[in-house]
């Protein structure tokens, strides 16, 4: 899509003919490529249809869930904390609780990380390419990067409207084109340093983006005694058998998703004398 702008755009702008061939190929192989998808998809649509108005449950998401998600994608880090989760769920804490009165205070650096210094450098990053369309024109990358961020915007609003479960992975694609939004904004703060091709300017850029990656680091780093950060490697839990407590296995469990976007899996089983599934 964000191609398609683009060549639709140019050719808008210089009324330019021979823009129409690459224009009308990229459409009609679109229009193939989609109707053998079509194809593909139309038998299931009668299953997909009864699982949404017979098994799935409807389920908004909570204000929480975006506060938690971006702290997934912004620094690879679980905030707010499950307890924080929990007592947010049960009305034990409000959201701005959670956020001004348990995160923020315990986590000062990371919360000005993740509301303050990454959306910061994406604004900045998508004001450079802006600011260079208007110099040099519209660039590639600025067209495919704003037509892409908007892909998660769309993919939320849709949820908003279907209630369809969404799971902080649906987004996974946005990953991508966070680091790439962050890494222009980075850019377009060292470049004035770089063109004036001096020591000090350079040992100036090479301060500021040590200092952002050390930053980054430090505070998402997983070693002993920070909450919050995700392992490399956990044990499951143990009980009193000495038997894990948590086993996942493929075909036998079921996902089970809240509206603040935590997902538990249960164990597909029955027990003993009773008809009723049981987790574990």
């Amino acid at each position: 899509m964000g191609l398609l702008g683009f060549l639709l755009w140019i050719w808008w702008r210089l009324r330019d003919a021979g823009l129409l061939g690459p224009i009308s190929r990229m459409m009609v192989v679109n229009a193939v490529t989609g109707l053998l998808y079509v194809f593909l998809i139309f038998p299931h649509l009668p299953q997909v249809s009864y699982h949404f108005q017979q098994i799935f449950e409807m389920i908004s998401l909570g204000s929480i869930w975006f506060f938690y998600a971006w702290s997934h994608y912004s620094t690879g880090t679980n905030f707010p904390s499950g307890q924080d989760i929990s007592d947010s769920r049960t009305d034990a804490a409000t959201l701005q609780e959670v956020l001004f009165q348990r995160f923020a205070p315990a986590e000062p650096v990371l919360a000005g990380m993740q509301w303050l210094l990454i959306p910061a450098l994406m604004a900045v990053g998508l004001f450079w390419l802006w600011r260079r369309s208007q110099k040099q024109g519209l660039s590639p990358a600025a067209m495919v990067l704003g037509f892409a961020l908007l892909a998660p915007v769309i993919a939320l609003i849709h949820q908003h409207f279907t209630s369809l479960y969404f799971y902080y992975w649906y987004l996974s694609y946005a990953l991508p084109l966070i680091i790439a939004a962050v890494a222009i904004g980075l850019h377009a703060l060292v470049e004035p340093l770089v063109y004036k091709k001096s020591v000090k300017s350079y040992l100036l850029t090479i301060i500021m983006l040590i200092g952002f990656f050390t930053l980054l680091s430090w505070q998402t780093g997983s070693w002993s005694g920070r909450p919050g950060r995700i392992a490399r490697a956990v044990d499951w839990p143990i009980n009193e058998k000495g038997i894990a407590a948590v086993e996942f296995r493929r075909g036998r469990s079921l996902w089970i998703a809240t509206k603040d976007g935590q997902s538990i899996r249960m164990r597909d089983v029955y027990e003993a004398g009773s008809r009723q599934r049981a987790g574990r």
